[in-house]
Protein backbone atom coordinates (compact mmCIF):
# COMPACT_ATOMS: atom_id res chain seq x y z
CA UNK A 1 0.00 0.00 0.00
CA UNK A 2 2.97 2.05 0.70
CA UNK A 3 4.38 1.45 -2.22
CA UNK A 4 1.59 2.14 -4.11
CA UNK A 5 1.45 6.10 -2.74
CA UNK A 6 5.07 6.55 -3.55
CA UNK A 7 4.36 5.58 -6.92
CA UNK A 8 1.56 8.30 -7.63
CA UNK A 9 3.54 10.76 -6.15
CA UNK A 10 6.32 10.25 -8.28
CA UNK A 11 3.65 9.87 -10.98
CA UNK A 12 2.41 13.73 -9.90
CA UNK A 13 5.70 15.09 -9.59
CA UNK A 14 6.81 13.79 -13.19
CA UNK A 15 3.13 15.33 -14.18
CA UNK A 16 3.72 18.77 -12.84
CA UNK A 17 7.73 18.94 -14.32
CA UNK A 18 6.83 18.10 -17.41
CA UNK A 19 3.88 20.48 -17.27
CA UNK A 20 6.27 23.70 -16.62
CA UNK A 21 8.57 22.54 -18.85
CA UNK A 22 5.70 22.79 -21.69
CA UNK A 23 4.60 26.05 -20.07
CA UNK A 24 8.39 27.33 -20.34
CA UNK A 25 8.70 26.30 -23.85
CA UNK A 26 5.49 28.02 -24.95
CA UNK A 27 7.02 30.99 -23.44
CA UNK A 28 10.49 30.92 -25.14
CA UNK A 29 8.61 30.62 -28.07
CA UNK A 30 6.69 33.65 -27.96
CA UNK A 31 9.73 35.71 -27.01
CA UNK A 32 11.24 34.01 -29.96
CA UNK A 33 8.78 35.58 -32.31
CA UNK A 34 9.38 39.48 -33.75
CA UNK A 35 6.53 41.92 -32.49
CA UNK A 36 4.93 43.60 -35.19
CA UNK A 37 6.46 46.99 -35.97
CA UNK A 38 4.59 50.13 -35.34
CA UNK A 39 2.51 51.09 -38.09
CA UNK A 40 4.24 54.66 -39.62
CA UNK A 41 2.00 57.53 -39.43
CA UNK A 42 1.90 59.28 -42.93
CA UNK A 43 2.44 62.77 -42.88
CA UNK A 44 3.17 66.15 -45.12
CA UNK A 45 5.77 68.05 -44.86
CA UNK A 46 7.50 71.49 -46.13
CA UNK A 47 10.68 72.34 -46.52
CA UNK A 48 12.20 75.08 -44.19
CA UNK A 49 13.99 78.13 -46.24
CA UNK A 50 15.39 81.45 -44.72
CA UNK A 51 13.82 84.23 -45.97
CA UNK A 52 11.74 87.31 -45.83
CA UNK A 53 7.73 87.45 -44.93
CA UNK A 54 5.42 90.54 -45.33
CA UNK A 55 3.62 91.30 -41.79
CA UNK A 56 0.29 92.09 -42.44
CA UNK A 57 -2.86 93.30 -40.50
CA UNK A 58 -6.07 92.06 -41.44
CA UNK A 59 -9.22 94.19 -42.61
CA UNK A 60 -12.40 94.16 -44.14
CA UNK A 61 -12.94 96.39 -47.60
CA UNK A 62 -15.81 97.50 -49.60
CA UNK A 63 -16.20 97.58 -53.40
CA UNK A 64 -16.84 100.94 -55.28
CA UNK A 65 -16.84 102.41 -58.21
CA UNK A 66 -13.83 104.77 -58.81
CA UNK A 67 -17.07 107.33 -59.77
CA UNK A 68 -19.66 107.98 -58.32
CA UNK A 69 -22.39 110.41 -58.84
CA UNK A 70 -25.60 111.96 -56.26
CA UNK A 71 -28.49 113.40 -58.20
CA UNK A 72 -30.20 116.28 -56.40
CA UNK A 73 -32.88 118.31 -57.65
CA UNK A 74 -32.30 121.95 -58.94
CA UNK A 75 -35.75 123.17 -58.14
CA UNK A 76 -38.58 122.38 -54.52
CA UNK A 77 -40.73 119.85 -56.20
CA UNK A 78 -43.38 116.97 -55.48
CA UNK A 79 -41.60 113.79 -56.75
CA UNK A 80 -43.97 111.86 -59.29
CA UNK A 81 -42.04 109.29 -60.58
CA UNK A 82 -38.58 106.98 -59.67
CA UNK A 83 -37.69 104.79 -62.39
CA UNK A 84 -34.84 102.65 -60.78
CA UNK A 85 -34.38 100.65 -57.83
CA UNK A 86 -30.70 99.86 -56.51
CA UNK A 87 -28.69 96.92 -58.06
CA UNK A 88 -30.54 98.49 -61.45
CA UNK A 89 -28.24 99.52 -64.38
CA UNK A 90 -28.83 103.00 -65.75
CA UNK A 91 -27.56 104.32 -69.11
CA UNK A 92 -26.27 108.15 -69.74
CA UNK A 93 -29.01 110.53 -70.28
CA UNK A 94 -31.27 108.14 -68.95
CA UNK A 95 -34.72 110.22 -67.26
CA UNK A 96 -34.70 108.56 -63.82
CA UNK A 97 -36.71 110.54 -61.73
CA UNK A 98 -39.97 112.70 -62.29
CA UNK A 99 -40.99 115.80 -60.95
CA UNK A 100 -43.87 117.58 -60.62
CA UNK A 101 -43.69 120.43 -63.41
CA UNK A 102 -47.73 121.49 -64.00
CA UNK A 103 -46.53 125.19 -62.71
CA UNK A 104 -43.62 125.49 -64.35
CA UNK A 105 -45.12 124.26 -67.34
CA UNK A 106 -48.00 127.25 -66.91
CA UNK A 107 -44.90 129.26 -65.63
CA UNK A 108 -43.13 128.16 -69.48
CA UNK A 109 -46.88 128.85 -71.46
CA UNK A 110 -47.29 131.96 -69.84
CA UNK A 111 -43.64 133.36 -71.13
CA UNK A 112 -44.39 132.30 -74.34
CA UNK A 113 -47.61 134.38 -74.59
CA UNK A 114 -46.15 137.53 -73.26
CA UNK A 115 -42.91 136.51 -76.15
CA UNK A 116 -45.52 136.67 -78.64
CA UNK A 117 -47.38 139.58 -77.30
CA UNK A 118 -43.87 141.29 -77.45
CA UNK A 119 -43.72 140.34 -81.04
CA UNK A 120 -46.88 142.06 -82.46
CA UNK A 121 -46.25 144.97 -80.35
CA UNK A 122 -42.32 144.89 -82.20
CA UNK A 123 -44.32 144.37 -85.31
CA UNK A 124 -46.61 147.63 -84.93
CA UNK A 125 -43.24 149.33 -83.41
CA UNK A 126 -41.82 148.86 -86.25
CA UNK A 127 -44.47 150.11 -88.55
CA UNK A 128 -45.28 152.82 -86.59
CA UNK A 129 -41.64 154.40 -86.75
CA UNK A 130 -41.20 153.57 -90.81
CA UNK A 131 -44.36 155.74 -91.06
CA UNK A 132 -42.94 158.34 -88.75
CA UNK A 133 -39.59 158.23 -90.67
CA UNK A 134 -41.42 158.49 -93.80
CA UNK A 135 -43.34 161.51 -92.29
CA UNK A 136 -40.12 163.26 -90.77
CA UNK A 137 -38.02 163.23 -94.22
CA UNK A 138 -41.08 164.93 -96.28
CA UNK A 139 -40.99 167.49 -93.60
CA UNK A 140 -37.26 167.65 -93.33
CA UNK A 141 -37.95 168.36 -97.71
CA UNK A 142 -40.16 170.82 -97.48
CA UNK A 143 -38.78 172.42 -94.24
CA UNK A 144 -35.93 172.98 -96.48
CA UNK A 145 -37.50 174.39 -99.07
CA UNK A 146 -39.82 176.93 -95.98
CA UNK A 147 -42.88 175.03 -97.29
CA UNK A 148 -43.51 174.36 -93.39
CA UNK A 149 -43.06 176.29 -89.92
CA UNK A 150 -40.44 175.19 -87.79
CA UNK A 151 -42.93 174.45 -85.64
CA UNK A 152 -44.07 171.48 -87.94
CA UNK A 153 -40.94 170.56 -88.74
CA UNK A 154 -39.95 170.11 -85.16
CA UNK A 155 -43.20 168.31 -84.51
CA UNK A 156 -42.56 166.07 -87.01
CA UNK A 157 -39.12 164.96 -85.85
CA UNK A 158 -40.38 164.74 -82.06
CA UNK A 159 -42.73 161.91 -84.03
CA UNK A 160 -39.78 160.16 -85.43
CA UNK A 161 -37.64 159.93 -82.13
CA UNK A 162 -40.41 158.94 -79.95
CA UNK A 163 -41.33 155.54 -82.82
CA UNK A 164 -38.11 155.06 -82.46
CA UNK A 165 -37.28 155.08 -78.81
CA UNK A 166 -40.80 153.05 -79.16
CA UNK A 167 -39.16 150.07 -81.35
CA UNK A 168 -36.38 149.93 -79.24
CA UNK A 169 -38.13 149.43 -76.34
CA UNK A 170 -40.17 146.71 -78.16
CA UNK A 171 -36.73 144.94 -79.30
CA UNK A 172 -35.55 144.88 -75.57
CA UNK A 173 -38.80 143.61 -74.51
CA UNK A 174 -38.46 140.81 -76.65
CA UNK A 175 -34.93 140.30 -75.33
CA UNK A 176 -36.60 140.01 -71.83
CA UNK A 177 -39.22 138.22 -72.63
CA UNK A 178 -37.36 135.63 -74.71
CA UNK A 179 -34.93 134.89 -71.89
CA UNK A 180 -37.55 134.77 -69.38
CA UNK A 181 -38.80 131.96 -71.62
CA UNK A 182 -35.36 130.23 -71.94
CA UNK A 183 -35.40 130.60 -68.34
CA UNK A 184 -38.49 129.03 -67.51
CA UNK A 185 -37.72 126.14 -70.23
CA UNK A 186 -34.78 125.25 -68.32
CA UNK A 187 -36.32 125.25 -64.76
CA UNK A 188 -39.14 122.97 -66.23
CA UNK A 189 -36.06 120.90 -68.24
CA UNK A 190 -34.95 120.03 -64.17
CA UNK A 191 -38.10 118.49 -63.27
CA UNK A 192 -36.49 115.37 -65.29
CA UNK A 193 -33.62 114.01 -63.45
CA UNK A 194 -31.42 112.08 -65.89
CA UNK A 195 -28.25 109.83 -65.48
CA UNK A 196 -25.08 111.56 -66.13
CA UNK A 197 -23.25 108.32 -66.03
CA UNK A 198 -23.27 104.81 -67.79
CA UNK A 199 -23.52 102.79 -64.18
CA UNK A 200 -25.99 101.40 -61.61
CA UNK A 201 -28.24 102.57 -59.12
CA UNK A 202 -26.45 102.41 -55.52
CA UNK A 203 -29.04 103.99 -53.28
CA UNK A 204 -32.57 105.14 -54.06
CA UNK A 205 -33.17 108.01 -51.56
CA UNK A 206 -37.07 108.83 -52.84
CA UNK A 207 -40.21 108.41 -53.36
CA UNK A 208 -43.13 109.38 -55.45
CA UNK A 209 -44.91 111.51 -53.02
CA UNK A 210 -41.85 112.97 -51.25
CA UNK A 211 -40.61 116.37 -51.54
CA UNK A 212 -37.38 117.18 -53.79
CA UNK A 213 -35.28 119.99 -52.89
CA UNK A 214 -32.40 121.48 -53.57
CA UNK A 215 -29.26 120.11 -52.40
CA UNK A 216 -31.01 116.93 -51.14
CA UNK A 217 -29.44 113.24 -52.62
CA UNK A 218 -32.45 111.89 -54.20
CA UNK A 219 -30.13 109.02 -55.59
CA UNK A 220 -27.32 107.52 -55.78
CA UNK A 221 -25.42 105.94 -58.99
CA UNK A 222 -22.06 104.24 -59.57
CA UNK A 223 -19.96 103.98 -62.92
CA UNK A 224 -18.99 101.00 -64.58
CA UNK A 225 -15.70 99.57 -66.29
CA UNK A 226 -14.12 103.44 -65.01
CA UNK A 227 -12.20 101.56 -62.56
CA UNK A 228 -12.86 100.30 -59.16
CA UNK A 229 -12.03 101.19 -55.73
CA UNK A 230 -11.84 99.12 -52.46
CA UNK A 231 -11.84 100.91 -49.12
CA UNK A 232 -11.08 99.84 -45.72
CA UNK A 233 -11.66 101.55 -42.52
CA UNK A 234 -8.56 100.81 -40.06
CA UNK A 235 -7.39 102.57 -36.89
CA UNK A 236 -5.15 105.67 -36.74
CA UNK A 237 -2.26 103.82 -35.67
CA UNK A 238 -2.18 101.26 -38.81
CA UNK A 239 -2.36 104.67 -40.85
CA UNK A 240 1.05 105.84 -39.47
CA UNK A 241 2.74 102.36 -40.40
CA UNK A 242 1.93 102.72 -44.13
CA UNK A 243 1.89 104.88 -47.11
CA UNK A 244 0.66 105.67 -50.03
CA UNK A 245 1.86 103.21 -52.36
CA UNK A 246 2.63 100.86 -49.26
CA UNK A 247 1.73 97.18 -50.05
CA UNK A 248 -1.28 95.19 -49.71
CA UNK A 249 -3.43 91.63 -50.32
CA UNK A 250 -7.02 91.49 -51.27
CA UNK A 251 -7.94 88.11 -50.43
CA UNK A 252 -11.98 86.00 -51.32
CA UNK A 253 -12.38 82.69 -50.28
CA UNK A 254 -9.36 80.81 -50.99
CA UNK A 255 -8.31 83.69 -54.36
CA UNK A 256 -5.41 86.34 -53.06
CA UNK A 257 -3.91 89.37 -55.22
CA UNK A 258 -1.55 91.96 -54.54
CA UNK A 259 -2.77 95.68 -54.56
CA UNK A 260 -1.51 98.84 -53.55
CA UNK A 261 -2.64 101.69 -51.41
CA UNK A 262 -3.18 104.87 -53.43
CA UNK A 263 -5.04 107.35 -50.96
CA UNK A 264 -4.96 107.88 -47.19
CA UNK A 265 -7.54 109.41 -45.36
CA UNK A 266 -6.86 109.98 -41.28
CA UNK A 267 -9.04 110.78 -39.23
CA UNK A 268 -9.32 113.84 -37.38
CA UNK A 269 -10.33 112.39 -33.90
CA UNK A 270 -7.71 109.76 -32.63
CA UNK A 271 -10.41 107.72 -31.48
CA UNK A 272 -11.85 107.28 -35.17
CA UNK A 273 -11.23 105.26 -37.60
CA UNK A 274 -9.01 106.49 -40.96
CA UNK A 275 -10.13 105.11 -44.24
CA UNK A 276 -7.32 103.23 -46.89
CA UNK A 277 -8.37 103.21 -50.78
CA UNK A 278 -7.19 100.70 -53.15
CA UNK A 279 -7.49 101.08 -57.23
CA UNK A 280 -8.42 98.90 -59.46
CA UNK A 281 -9.05 98.59 -63.01
CA UNK A 282 -11.26 95.62 -63.17
CA UNK A 283 -13.70 94.00 -60.06
CA UNK A 284 -11.40 92.50 -58.28
CA UNK A 285 -12.26 88.34 -58.06
CA UNK A 286 -14.68 89.10 -60.00
CA UNK A 287 -17.67 90.31 -57.36
CA UNK A 288 -20.17 92.85 -57.93
CA UNK A 289 -19.62 96.26 -56.63
CA UNK A 290 -20.93 96.96 -52.83
CA UNK A 291 -19.37 93.37 -52.19
CA UNK A 292 -17.00 93.05 -49.54
CA UNK A 293 -13.31 91.24 -49.42
CA UNK A 294 -10.15 90.77 -47.66
CA UNK A 295 -7.91 93.60 -47.11
CA UNK A 296 -4.94 92.48 -45.45
CA UNK A 297 -1.88 95.84 -44.87
CA UNK A 298 2.03 94.86 -45.23
CA UNK A 299 3.14 96.84 -42.50
CA UNK A 300 6.71 95.96 -42.22
CA UNK A 301 9.17 92.81 -43.17
CA UNK A 302 11.21 89.90 -41.13
CA UNK A 303 13.22 87.59 -41.82
CA UNK A 304 13.62 83.86 -40.17
CA UNK A 305 13.20 80.33 -41.31
CA UNK A 306 9.99 80.66 -43.35
CA UNK A 307 7.76 77.81 -42.85
CA UNK A 308 4.05 77.49 -43.15
CA UNK A 309 1.84 78.63 -40.39
CA UNK A 310 0.09 75.51 -40.26
CA UNK A 311 3.18 73.86 -38.91
CA UNK A 312 3.03 75.62 -35.67
CA UNK A 313 2.09 73.88 -32.25
CA UNK A 314 1.38 76.56 -29.34
CA UNK A 315 0.61 75.38 -26.04
CA UNK A 316 1.29 76.41 -22.54
CA UNK A 317 4.86 75.50 -22.89
CA UNK A 318 5.45 77.31 -26.08
CA UNK A 319 5.59 77.04 -29.36
CA UNK A 320 7.03 73.95 -31.47
CA UNK A 321 7.34 72.44 -34.69
CA UNK A 322 7.36 68.58 -35.67
CA UNK A 323 10.54 67.64 -37.89
CA UNK A 324 11.65 64.72 -39.64
CA UNK A 325 14.99 63.28 -38.78
CA UNK A 326 16.99 61.28 -40.66
CA UNK A 327 15.63 57.88 -39.60
CA UNK A 328 11.79 59.46 -41.20
CA UNK A 329 11.25 59.55 -37.22
CA UNK A 330 8.99 62.35 -35.29
CA UNK A 331 11.22 65.17 -33.63
CA UNK A 332 9.38 68.35 -31.84
CA UNK A 333 11.19 71.23 -31.19
CA UNK A 334 10.61 74.34 -29.15
CA UNK A 335 11.03 77.67 -32.02
CA UNK A 336 10.46 81.04 -31.41
CA UNK A 337 7.93 83.23 -33.61
CA UNK A 338 9.26 85.96 -35.28
CA UNK A 339 6.48 86.82 -37.26
CA UNK A 340 3.89 85.66 -39.05
CA UNK A 341 0.87 86.51 -41.20
CA UNK A 342 -2.16 84.23 -42.69
CA UNK A 343 0.39 81.70 -44.73
CA UNK A 344 3.34 81.86 -43.56
CA UNK A 345 5.67 82.35 -40.39
CA UNK A 346 9.29 83.36 -39.65
CA UNK A 347 10.89 81.52 -36.92
CA UNK A 348 14.31 80.59 -35.71
CA UNK A 349 15.32 77.10 -33.90
CA UNK A 350 15.48 74.99 -36.93
CA UNK A 351 17.80 74.76 -39.58
CA UNK A 352 17.69 75.60 -43.40
CA UNK A 353 16.46 72.61 -45.23
CA UNK A 354 14.74 70.91 -41.87
CA UNK A 355 11.51 68.86 -42.99
CA UNK A 356 8.56 70.39 -40.92
CA UNK A 357 5.31 68.32 -40.82
CA UNK A 358 2.44 70.52 -41.78
CA UNK A 359 -0.94 69.65 -41.20
CA UNK A 360 -3.90 70.37 -38.28
CA UNK A 361 -2.56 71.32 -34.97
CA UNK A 362 -4.52 68.59 -32.77
CA UNK A 363 -3.11 66.65 -35.50
CA UNK A 364 0.52 67.50 -35.16
CA UNK A 365 0.61 67.14 -31.40
CA UNK A 366 -0.46 63.76 -31.61
CA UNK A 367 3.53 63.29 -33.43
CA UNK A 368 5.46 63.40 -30.49
CA UNK A 369 9.68 62.37 -30.67
CA UNK A 370 10.19 59.13 -31.88
CA UNK A 371 7.15 58.12 -33.65
CA UNK A 372 7.60 56.82 -36.96
CA UNK A 373 6.17 58.79 -40.12
CA UNK A 374 5.70 58.03 -43.69
CA UNK A 375 6.26 61.40 -45.94
CA UNK A 376 3.42 62.21 -48.69
CA UNK A 377 3.03 64.40 -51.14
CA UNK A 378 -0.37 65.82 -52.49
CA UNK A 379 -2.29 62.47 -50.71
CA UNK A 380 0.05 59.61 -51.84
CA UNK A 381 3.70 58.45 -50.75
CA UNK A 382 7.22 59.79 -51.47
CA UNK A 383 9.38 57.20 -52.94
Amino acid sequence: MFKQKKTLVLILILIIIGAGSLVWKRSHDLAAIAKPMARAIPVQVAIAKPGTIDMQAHYLGKIESAISVELSSRITANVVGVTKREGDKVTKGEELIYLDDLTLANKTRASEASLRSAQSALVAAESYYRTKKASFERSQRLYSQAAIAQETYEQSQTEADNAYSQMVAARENIQVYQANLEANAAEQGYSRIISSIDGVVTKRLIEPGDMAVPGKALMSLQALNQGYKITAQVPQEVVRSVTSGSKAVLSHSDQQMSATIQKIYPSLDQASLATIEIRQDELPFGLPMGAVLGVDIVLNQVTGIVIPVDSLITNSKGTFVVVVDANEAACQLPVQVVGRNAQTAAISGIQPNDRVVVGQENQLMQLTTGKKVLIIQDGSESS
